[in-house]
């Protein structure tokens, strides 16, 4: 039986938790929190250092205090599994670096969208010749959370990163670039707020990248309408996501009787429901921590996990 225990209740923890829980050899062990929470189900503690009897420690707090929480994990001999990104600072990035204790092959991040259907249709069209070069991506992630009243003063969009929206939901789609492109620059980014409520929130993040000849375009938002649709343009066609369907349509080169140029046809079409496809990819992110963890395998992407932060946050319009 593993011991599991939480640093953080609420909203993404509550989320988490309750996938842990239902896994078999299980035991939500202790759940770190500074709030007072009025249920007998759990055994809460207001100290970290109780955590350390555990099998596992799940960091699912705001990115704001990771690097504080994990300092004092630094004697635990368990592993970790630490919600994207890990830290949000370039001092934090060098301060975790730098750290002696720190276990790094039993860390692991979180990047579920590596698990996601979504992310091995782009694979897909990216290593098929078929489909050719991708030549352009376009990734629009929204909601309008950040109109409602309770979110005047939430977390996410006072980050220490200051890049909102980019930080909490774009880091995950800047991960899988960083998987399947390896190396890319950044073109362009901004981040600024719609609400004008003018307390220095970021609630829409808006980056550009390039690499080599291919451009990628993601923009995320708390304050537009509701969207979860993807662009991909490669060599021999498009493809298009709607949150709902994965259409690919190729080849280019389709002509009418008249021999005039007319859209291709419809190749193969995926259906992916978003919000259900991200809640198994954080399943199966789980499903994979766990696997390594009862096989007392090691972790080796803590390094390259980091990076993904850093390089945002090196962009020369943000030091």
């Amino acid at each position: 039986m593993l011991k599991v225990s939480f640093i953080g209740f609420r909203r993404h923890a509550s989320l988490l938790r309750n996938i842990f829980e239902k896994k078999n050899n299980i035991k939500i062990h202790k759940i770190f929190t500074k709030t007072k929470i009025n249920t007998s189900k759990y055994f809460f503690c207001d100290n970290i250092k109780s955590l350390l009897d555990s099998d596992i420690i799940v960091i699912s707090s705001p990115t704001d205090f990771h690097f504080k929480q994990i300092k004092e994990l630094q004697d635990f001999n368990g592993y970790i599994f630490c919600e994207k990104p890990i830290v949000g600072t370039l001092e934090e990035i060098k301060k975790l670096k730098s750290l002696k204790k720190l276990s790094r092959n039993k860390f692991y991040t979180n990047f579920n969208f590596r698990f996601n259907k979504i992310s091995q249709v782009i694979n897909y069209i990216n290593s098929n010749k078929k489909f050719g070069k991708i030549l352009k991506l376009n990734i629009n992630i929204s909601h309008s959370s950040a109109l409602k009243k309770k979110w005047v003063n939430e977390w996410r969009l006072k980050t220490k990163s200051k890049l909102g929206p980019l930080e909490t939901t774009g880091i995950h789609y800047v991960d899988f670039i960083n998987e399947i492109f390896n190396k890319y620059k950044i073109l362009n980014l901004f981040l600024f707020s719609q609400t004008k409520r003018g307390n220095k929130e970021v609630d829409t993040s808006e980056l550009y990248l390039q690499s080599q000849k291919t451009i990628l375009n993601l923009r995320f938002s708390y304050c537009e309408a509701t969207r979860n649709t993807m662009e991909v343009i490669f060599d021999n066609g498009y493809a298009e996501y709607d949150g709902q369907k994965f259409n690919l349509y190729c080849p280019k080169n389709n002509f009418d009787v008249k021999g005039y140029s007319i859209p291709p046809k419809l190749y193969k079409s995926y259906k992916i429901n978003f919000e259900q496809e991200w809640k198994k990819s954080i399943e199966n992110s789980i499903n994979y921590f766990l696997y390594n963890v009862k096989n007392k395998k090691t972790f080796t992407n803590f390094y390259k996990d980091l990076d993904v932060m850093k390089e945002i946050l090196s962009y020369k319009k943000l030091v």
